[in-house]
């Protein structure tokens, strides 16, 4: 771990903010990998950590989608705590397989798991981090390393690069050895005239390379200084450090040297080594790391007895003898980054499949699965709900895009599988309120109806799906509070399941395309009355589609609600990003009602058109032109422009016994079914209902909390009505 604390993210393929699942066989597309590391190389900040950005991209170029989160630790708690939380928040979103995190510390950051975790420990995480000032093994670094041993338990698959670090891990972890891989077509040897032409050397001098940051004491650099001055009493040679050199640099200082000299005191595998022999460059190294192995049956390296300077010294002066390059890179071809990375992805997909195995075990008969949604498939929402019945135009992405917009929460597209099939798929939102996660689907107050759930009811059923659902929101969401709002759960099972259902009333109306004169008939007289009287008193009706629209609608809403006493519950915020969207998508129909052409606009309306459905969303009029009734002849309006398009169904949204006049009858099928991990939770938003109902009108100053405490409006998913004598009742919907 080095410097202070920052957080920095590097993705190596950026994609587009999805929703993963849980682990699948990798035959099923490419994996997707978050790769979380402690140490990562960048122009500024110069590492010999090159290995791991190699084997990110070289996974990456071998198919898997891999995303690098970086961070700087630097033995911080509070560095750990903000890494931590960012490696949640992009676990949250659900587009990854799996975790690999590189040096056992950076594992930390991925528990709990929500997928499985792969660990490579490379040294120091496992054998103890020695201090930069002393060159001992430091409290801090034995803490570490037992959390560490701590991380290879509760990981589902364990690499270390060297044999010998196995002995440091617990007797649970079963590793597989793995070692840091070479990029061999970069460590080329270069003709060693050429290289020091090109690096300005002399063609005579002697050199001796010593590779890493000199200041730090792991590394020995004054060990190789002492024993360079004892070599210079018998044969000349200068002491070269390369820090601070780029890593595509490397190969010509290491076909320029003679001799590279590894003093460390502690190593995993030293890559440096294994580098130096790529290029067929003699090493002198003191016994660490796996460097004996690495060394073995190279004539021309050596590898010293002790660490003292005059053995280092002796090796050193019998290597530069020589004046020979050595066959180091044919010793170390078989670690080629191409072949290790095969390596690494077979473990990959032995661990997804060993998660599916273990998954399929605890299921037992029970296969419904729950799963954030794919990046493709959330690209191509909408044409999966549209394969099961009950879909409305609440469970598309535009729909569920001007909620986010509108700041209600962030989108989850969930979906059902049993046996790997997909039998149905849920939207909602996922909303924080301090410590609390809330997903609604919907919740109060987002102006949003019947959300829901949608799956095949041949092959779900209302229990399999809460008994799926909650664990699922609480394992990989950590949701405590559920809210599910729909027609077609069964209300014995979900009540089984935990679940307080509620009745949500609204009046549903047939429509008759081809046929206005049926449609007429289906309307009380009052309404025809009323269309007729308002357009011979000159009302004409326009359909908007700019923005400017959603100024005059929400003035009207304000002025509505003001009358009846209360402040509106959402902002004009939530009205234009519903227009945004809904007209992006092609379902809007915006309506604006004016007393004659070029006079005021005396009422407007916004409604949806999605397959056979048309649902009102809001609709309203300036008080002071009431009485020309404009809400009959915008609604009838836009009822012939439904029909033409082949609606059969239109939704009013909410209570209100006028709506009765349209031919809409009252509907009770759908519930509102809320879950709370904690029973104080159900208590509180019960509260908060209360509370309002009689404090409405400090609900503005409330704006600011989340909508999901608060509860509807005073006339839940209505209207509020007016009724003054001798006029018939004004009306206008407030928040389904």
């Amino acid at each position: 771990m080095h410097g202070v604390g920052e957080l920095v993210t590097r993705p190596l393929r950026r994609s587009p903010s999805s929703h993963a699942a849980p682990a699948r066989p990798a035959t099923r597309g490419p994996l997707r990998v978050l790769m979380v590391t402690t140490d990562w190389p960048t122009p500024d900040r110069p590492r010999t950590t090159n290995f791991i950005k190699r084997q990110a991209d070289y996974l990456q170029a071998a198919g898997a989608e891999v995303e690098v989160f970086h961070f700087r630790g630097a033995q911080r708690p509070w560095n750990y705590l903000r890494a931590w939380r960012e490696v949640r928040r992009r676990l949250a979103t659900g587009r990854y397989d799996l975790v690999h995190a590189q040096f056992g510390q950076s594992g930390l950051v991925a528990l709990p798991k929500r997928v499985p975790l792969v660990v490579t420990f490379r040294g120091s995480d496992l054998l103890g981090m020695v201090s930069d000032a002393t060159g001992r093994h430091s409290w801090k670094g034995r803490l570490v390393q037992r959390l560490c041993r701590a991380v290879a338990r509760r990981a589902d698959a364990v690499i270390v690069v060297s044999e010998h670090m196995k002995a440091y891990l617990p007797a649970s972890a079963r590793p597989t050895v793995i070692p840091s891989g070479l990029d061999l077509e970069l460590f080329q040897p270069i003709p060693q005239d050429e290289a020091r032409r090109r690096l300005g050397w002399p063609l005579d001098r002697r050199v001796v390379l010593f590779v890493g940051r000199p200041f730090q004491a792991r590394k020995r650099h004054a060990l190789a200084q002492d024993a360079v001055a004892l070599l210079n009493r018998s044969l000349p040679a200068e002491l070269v450090v390369a820090w601070g050199v780029s890593h595509a640099e490397m190969p010509l200082y290491m076909s320029a040297a003679d001799v590279l000299v590894c003093t460390s005191v502690q190593e995993g595998s030293p890559n440096v080594v294994k580098e130096a022999l790529a290029c067929d460059l003699p090493v002198v190294s003191v016994a660490v790391g796996d460097v004996s192995l690495r060394l073995h049956g190279i004539d021309g390296c050596e590898l010293c007895a002790d660490d003292r300077p005059e053995t280092i010294a002796a090796a050193l002066e019998r290597v530069l003898r020589r004046r020979q390059r050595v066959a180091g890179r044919a010793a170390v071809r078989s670690l080629d980054e191409k072949v290790l990375t095969e390596q690494v992805l077979e473990l990959y997909r032995s661990t997804l499949n060993g998660q599916l195995v273990a998954d399929r075990r605890r299921q037992g008969k029970r296969r419904l699965t729950v799963r954030n949604a794919t990046p493709a498939e959330e690209q191509g929402w909408d044409a999966l709900v549209r394969r099961f019945d009950h879909h409305r135009v609440v469970h598309t992405r535009a729909w569920l895009g001007s909620l986010e917009a509108s700041g209600c929460g962030r989108p989850l597209y969930l979906i059902l599988e049993r046996d790997h099939e997909i039998v149905g798929c849920l939207p909602g939102l996922l909303v924080r309120l301090g410590p609390l996660r809330l997903f609604g689907s919907p919740l109060p107050g987002w102006q949003t109806v019947s959300m829901g759930p949608l799956f095949d009811e041949q092959r779900v059923s209302s229990a399999d799906l809460a008994a799926t659902l909650v664990p699922f929101l609480r394992r990989c969401h950590g949701v405590h509070h559920i809210e599910l709002m729909c027609s077609h759960l069964d209300p014995v099972a979900m009540r089984a399941s935990g679940f307080r259902g509620e009745t949500v009333f609204t009046y549903r109306a047939p429509l008759y395309p081809g046929d206005e004169a049926k449609m007429a008939k289906v309307m009380k007289e009052s309404a025809r009355r009323n269309a007729r009287r308002a357009i011979k008193l000159g009302l004409v009706t326009r359909l908007e589609d700019d923005e400017a629209f959603v100024d005059e609608h929400y003035s009207q809403i304000k002025e509505v609600y003001a009358r009846r006493g209360f402040s509106v519950p959402f902002g004009k915020r939530r009205v234009l990003e519903f227009f945004r969207h809904m007209k992006a998508a092609g379902n809007l129909i915006a309506i604006s009602v004016y007393l004659k052409e070029g006079g005021p606009c005396v009422a407007t309306g916004m409604f949806t058109v999605d397959g056979h459905e048309l649902l009102l969303w809001m609709w309203t009029h300036r008080t002071q032109y009431r009485w020309y009734r404009p809400t009959e002849l915008m609604t009838w309006t836009v009822m012939q422009k439904a029909m033409a398009l082949g609606c059969t169904n239109f939704d009013l949204m909410g209570r209100g016994d006028f709506k009765a006049k349209f031919g809409a009858e009252r509907d009770a099928s759908k519930y509102r079914w809320v879950w709370s991990r904690y029973r104080t939770l159900i208590w509180v938003r019960d509260l908060a209902e209360a509370v309002y109902r009689w404090q409405q009108a400090i609900r503005g100053r409330l704006g600011r909390l989340p909508f999901s405490l608060l509860p509807p409006s005073p006339v839940e998913a209505g209207q509020v009505e007016d009724q003054q004598p001798g006029r018939e009742r004004s009306h206008t919907p407030v928040e389904p």
